[in-house]
């Protein structure tokens, strides 16, 4: 599971913009993906990216929960 920040935080959306910060994000990695991404876009690689882009945006950190190889879980080809 993702979700776009902690229990505690609340999720923001641009001025303007049609989607939450976190959603908008998503919907680009889906979308376009990577060029250092591998072929498939695992839950991890989607977290991974959406960590990264959101934090580099000072925006609130996304949170993923798991359970044994659920990570692993391809929903995307990029």
């Amino acid at each position: 599971m993702l979700t776009p920040t902690g229990e505690t935080r609340q999720a923001l959306a641009p001025s303007g913009a049609s989607y939450t910060a976190f959603t908008g994000e998503l919907i680009e990695a889906i979308e376009h993906g990577g060029p250092d991404a591998p072929e498939l876009l695992s839950m991890s690689t989607l977290y991974d990216h959406l960590a990264a882009s959101l934090t580099a945006k000072s925006l609130p950190l996304p949170q993923q929960r798991n359970r044994n190889t659920a990570d692993l879980i391809s929903l995307f080809r990029n």
